[in-house]
């Protein structure tokens, strides 16, 4: 084995192809209410992308092909006094570890205060990506679900799109280069990814 990347299949669908699709099953989920409808976002500049990809391949922000949700900020949100030994997962930044959840020293809310946040509920196979301190890490919830901590946004992949990639993109020097350049409050709206 020599990890030696294939020459591209021409008869491979176009990403263009894809976008399309993935575009007509977000318009079915707010269709039936389970997303909200989002203000068209700019074309990427041909400035903003850092270099040519294949024939067939396409730029994308990562908002066309993830939902981003941020953690709970409100009057409810988890705090010291109200972490228990047991009950849902409460993930802050400190347990993402290596790309996963790391579960050694764990914190917990009771069940009916997970049920009293509006947001930041992660769901098994959803990404928790850091954007407070530790910026830019990342890690694939495999099968928890949980709550998370303000610093932290979950990326719940659409339709047709495959969360390991999206994943492996968070650990890529070109995410990497991309966080770095911006500030937090640009980070989702400015994330790209190629497909």
């Amino acid at each position: 084995m020599r990890g030696k990347l294939v020459p591209q299949d021409p008869n491979d669908e176009p990403a263009s192809e894809l976008l399309k699709r993935i575009a007509a099953e977000k318009a079915e989920l707010v269709k039936q209410g389970k997303i909200k409808q989002q203000k068209p976002l700019p074309e990427i500049s041909e400035v903003d992308k850092p270099f040519e990809l294949p024939e067939g391949w396409e730029w994308s922000s990562i908002q066309n092909l993830c939902l981003l949700e941020n953690g709970y900020r409100s009057k409810n949100y988890p705090n010291k006094s109200t972490l228990t030994e047991t009950g849902i997962p409460f993930v802050n930044a400190g347990h993402l570890l290596n790309g996963k959840i790391d579960e050694a020293e764990m914190t917990f809310i009771k069940e009916n205060h997970f049920e009293t946040l509006r947001s930041g509920q992660f769901l098994p196979g959803d990404i928790l990506f850091c954007l407070l301190g530790s910026l830019g890490k990342s890690a694939l919830a495999g099968n928890m679900s949980g709550a998370i901590a303000f610093s932290l946004v979950i990326v719940r992949v659409y339709p047709l799109v495959n969360n390991k990639y999206v994943h492996f993109y968070f650990n890529s020097p070109i995410s990497y280069q991309f966080v770095k350049n911006m500030t937090t409050g640009l980070l989702n709206l400015i994330l790209q990814l190629m497909i």
